[in-house]
């Protein structure tokens, strides 16, 4: 099996990496026909303007300003608000329309550069099965997303959510290699890092609290070096430390006025129950033929490790718990499983739960008894993913088993020319807007069916009093904007 095996991982590796990279390229390609959208112009202005009549410095100025003023107003998110105080478009429509390639690629770059340690220096993987593995999952999460407008396109639904969701995966990565190299500037970069990522969206901030808080209750309990449990417990102090300035925040408690919480226990089981939702509602064609296609990298890399892949249920529950915690903060705050935005969060945690636990799984299966040859595990493995597949098809609508994978979408769009016809409306309003016209009216966009979700995610209204038109038209320096 092992030369068989070989040109499998080799070819496995070459095909999955190219149609990893040709996808990112259409998605990457879509993003320079995208444009702006409501929240960019209005948290964007004071930093424009700024920009107009001072200095880059002078913008940084306004956006700590804007994170004092919605600290008190609307929310204690202060990274996160820093940020969204500084959209792309302040320094140019191109900026805005290069931001999906960059975040495509940092979010890319952040699961290659996790998973590096943990299959090749963990579990020896060959380059080829690093490849695999990791390219397989990347596309995964970017093909699949449920609404990839709001998640790659849109400045500032994305940065605060898939932006430090990608944190996220690189504060894990730096943690990992400091559990495997204790060296002092990992500890600085963590505590960094997590004081940064506390100040952003709950949903990815909360299952870091509990990987800090299980790693640091297990280097206790294994009595591990000081060092490694100094640096995990400053992580902790600072993530905690973060959570509470942004939690206290007076514009938190104005908002929960408005909304109703049916408090921490009620959250926490309506939580689980969405991770099964999820699990569910998301188990489609693609996702098994990943498994499929990872079964035999996944048996070999088992077959020769001597890892004993102990209380393989237990792992796989406290996953899925990880997992769920991530609608937690969401049903807590508001009663309601979050924003398009925040629950694409839970489709990548659900893609490396399920392939985390499909490997975890095998291993415990290989370690059974008298161990199972290759031959037979891989059989058993196989086939298990088929049965179960075929099962699911009576749990779930099968016209949502076989969805269009995002990366097409994009291709149609470019290659049809739509893109190209919704660029070309958003310049005629620009072309508007340079003139002195100070009231200006603008065509509602047409033949947007195809766009929906991903470039287009909604429009100006009728009414110049709508608070995304006065922001808009704030940001153009008009007296007011509308759409006929």
């Amino acid at each position: 099996m092992k030369k068989p095996l070989s040109i499998y991982e080799k070819t496995l590796a070459y095909v999955s990496l190219s149609i990893l990279v040709i996808s990112l390229i259409f998605l990457m390609a879509l993003g320079f026909y995208n444009h702006p959208l409501g929240d960019d112009y209005y948290y964007g202005w004071y930093a424009k303007n700024a920009l107009d009549n001072g200095s880059f410095f002078n913008a940084l100025k306004e956006a700590c300003i804007g994170v004092s003023r919605q600290y008190y107003r609307w929310q204690g998110t202060y990274s996160a608000m820093f940020l969204m105080h500084l959209p792309p478009h302040i320094f140019s429509d191109f900026c805005y329309k290069l931001y999906p390639s960059i975040l495509l690629t940092l979010f890319t770059l952040s699961f290659f550069y996790t998973l590096k340690p943990v299959l090749m220096d963990l579990l020896k993987a060959t380059v080829q099965e690093y490849i695999s593995i990791t390219s397989i999952i990347v596309f995964l999460c970017i093909a699949q997303v449920p609404l990839m407008g709001e998640t790659f396109y849109w400045f500032n639904g994305s940065m605060y959510y898939t932006g430090y969701f990608v944190l996220s995966i690189f504060f894990l990565g730096v943690l990992i290699r400091f559990f495997m190299d204790s060296k002092t500037h990992r500890i600085v970069s963590l505590s960094l890092m997590a004081i940064f990522i506390a100040g952003g969206n709950y949903v990815s901030l909360l299952p870091l609290l509990i990987i800090l808080a299980l790693s640091l209750a297990f280097l206790i309990f294994k009595k591990k070096s000081k060092k490694q449990i100094l640096g995990v417990s400053l992580s902790l102090v600072c993530m905690l430390a973060g959570l509470a300035v942004s939690a206290l925040a007076p514009g938190n408690k104005l908002r929960a006025e408005e909304t109703y919480s049916p408090g921490a226990v009620k959250a926490i089981l309506k939580s689980l129950r969405q991770g099964l939702s999820y699990l569910r509602g998301w188990s489609n064609v693609w996702l098994f033929v990943a498994l499929l296609l990872l079964a035999p990298i996944f048996v070999s890399l088992v077959k020769r490790n001597t890892y004993n892949f102990k209380y393989s249920i237990l792992i796989c529950i406290l996953a899925f718990g990880i997992f769920s915690s991530m609608s937690t903060p969401p049903f807590y705050a508001q009663n309601n499983g979050g924003a398009a935005r925040a629950f694409d969060l839970s489709w990548y945690a659900m893609v490396l739960l399920v392939a985390g636990g499909f490997f975890y799984i095998i291993g415990a299966l290989s370690k059974f008894k008298d161990a199972l040859s290759f031959k037979k595990l891989l059989i058993i493995t196989e086939s298990a993913v088929a049965i179960l597949f075929v099962l699911m098809l009576f749990v779930r609508p099968i016209k949502e088993t076989y969805v269009k994978l995002n990366p097409i979408t994009a291709a149609e769009l470019i290659l049809n020319g739509d893109a190209t016809r919704y660029d070309a409306q958003w310049k005629e309003r620009k072309e508007i807007l340079a003139s002195e016209e100070m009231n200006p009216v603008f065509d509602r966009y047409k033949d947007t069916d195809s766009l929906r979700y991903i470039l287009y995610l909604g429009d100006l209204e009728d009414n110049p009093t709508n608070f995304n038109n006065e922001a808009f038209a704030l940001f153009y320096e008009k007296e007011s904007v509308c759409v006929k």
